[in-house]
């Protein structure tokens, strides 16, 4: 599966289109700080702090090769 994701350009926020992956960031108790749609898009896009995000984000990128990281989410 492909990662989509964001990064703001000041490294500030980070902007999750997957929906999959904004359940896993919730779930692990991270904050969606705004929600929108993309202007050129229109995908619904879930804003994160970058900074609050970097551990899970890892977690997320080395599992999500891996289709078990799908049955983890409400772990």
């Amino acid at each position: 599966m492909e990662l989509e994701i964001e990064i703001d350009p000041v490294d500030k926020y980070v902007y999750v289109y997957n929906l999959l992956q904004t359940q896993f960031y919730v779930s692990r108790g991270k904050v969606v700080k705004d929600v929108g749609i993309h202007y050129v898009t229109k995908k619904m896009w879930h804003k994160f702090d970058r900074k609050d995000t970097a551990d899970v984000y890892e977690i997320w990128k080395n599992h999500s090769r891996n289709k078990s990281v799908f049955n983890s989410i409400n772990d």
